[in-house]
């Protein structure tokens, strides 16, 4: 399922946009998102970014706040800037 384009970074965590659906989302759709893993939509072998750790910013405009797999930290996160990313979870909206 896409998430969105991650749109900031700052150390070991980044920021995606989430685009999951037309209506806001709600508490419980985003506690279900927290703890999923996330992955670069173009990647041909679904390379993983991290998890995500926090839901935040407005209902009608959220945003995931992604800690960066260990193995990933001594890149650069800004590498990764606008780039999709994807949950291959299914989330019930």
């Amino acid at each position: 399922m896409k998430i969105g384009k991650i749109t900031s970074a700052a150390g070991d965590e980044i920021v995606a946009s989430i685009h999951l659906t037309k209506k806001p989302l709600d508490l419980s759709t985003a506690k279900k998102l927290c703890g999923k893993p996330v992955f670069l939509e173009d990647s041909k072998n679904a390379t993983l970014v991290g998890r995500i750790t926090n839901v935040i910013g407005r209902t009608d405009e959220p945003y995931a706040v992604i800690a960066v797999d260990k193995k990933k930290k001594n890149k650069s996160a800004d590498k990764l800037l606008d780039r999709l990313v994807f949950t291959p979870f299914k989330i019930d909206l």
